[in-house]
């Protein structure tokens, strides 16, 4: 499991996310390493089974939004029209299924739900039908990472899932862990090119969203807005800079 490049951020974390918190104090969580690997057609539904164990979240979790990112290399784009699924832990019970959606062109494609689905324990699967499925391709096609022998992917229907061992889909779940607190010690792990100093008091958040910077414990530190941030009431050593547009990041505050 590994930090994705663009949107989600997969970290062994648990928020705080009191109520009425805005989703930025969610997670995006996903087994994809958001390296591309292959496009996946088999269907006629691709599903992720998630274990929030995986990533240090506990009971009870919101499920607020789902994602993907679609293959850009569909051509004419024969088919787009496609349906979210959530399923509980035995694979079969629908919790959640979304309105007809059409993929956009833009790849990526954030859904959020009507309602939030609770999940009290165990796993549970993502997963989208589509419109077209033509054995064995299923429009619009998905990205898979670059992984192989996994088993968090499956392909068919319920009751007669598949294992996909050729890469994990690019699925992503958005998650309100709703305990009060932190869980002690995550240690996010954060790629050495995900990593930089900064020197002084200063640090310019470039983009236009937000970022949340967690000190080494996890614990929220600041929040820090596009732009120029004073960074003189933190103390020296290492946090993590937080933002769903961009990962995560690693920041070594030196004086």
């Amino acid at each position: 499991m590994k930090v994705s490049r663009s949107c989600l951020l997969l970290l062994p974390l648990l928020v705080f996310c009191p109520a009425g918190a805005e989703p930025f104090d969610s997670l995006w969580v996903s087994y994809s390493n958001n390296t591309p690997g292959q496009f996946a057609s088999y269907g006629p539904q691709r599903v992720m089974r998630i274990n929030p164990g995986d990533f240090g979240l506990v009971y009870p979790i919101e499920i607020d939004s789902l994602m993907v990112e679609f293959y850009d290399g569909m051509g004419s784009w024969t088919d787009s029209v496609y349906i979210w699924r959530i399923y509980a832990g035995d694979g079969s019970t629908v919790l959640y299924e979304s309105e007809s959606l059409t993929a956009p062109r833009s790849l990526w494609a954030r859904y959020a739900l009507a309602s939030t689905v609770q999940i009290d324990s165990g796993s549970f699967y993502i997963g989208m039908t589509h419109r077209l499925y033509q054995s064995p391709f299923a429009y619009p096609f998905i990205m898979t990472d670059n992984h192989s022998g996994t088993t968090h992917c499956f392909y068919g229907s319920p009751g007669t899932w598949q294992a996909w061992d050729v890469g994990e889909y690019f699925f992503y779940v958005f998650i309100c862990p709703c305990q009060v607190g932190v869980e002690e010690n995550p240690a996010p792990s954060v790629p050495a090119t995900a990593q930089q100093s900064v020197v002084g008091n200063g640090f310019w958040l470039s983009g236009t969203t937000p970022a949340r910077l967690l000190d080494a414990s996890g614990r929220n530190a600041a929040t820090l807005q596009p732009g120029a941030n004073d960074l003189r009431q933190l103390e020296p050593g290492a946090y993590f800079l937080l933002r769903p547009a961009s990962g995560a990041q690693k920041l070594i505050i030196q004086r």
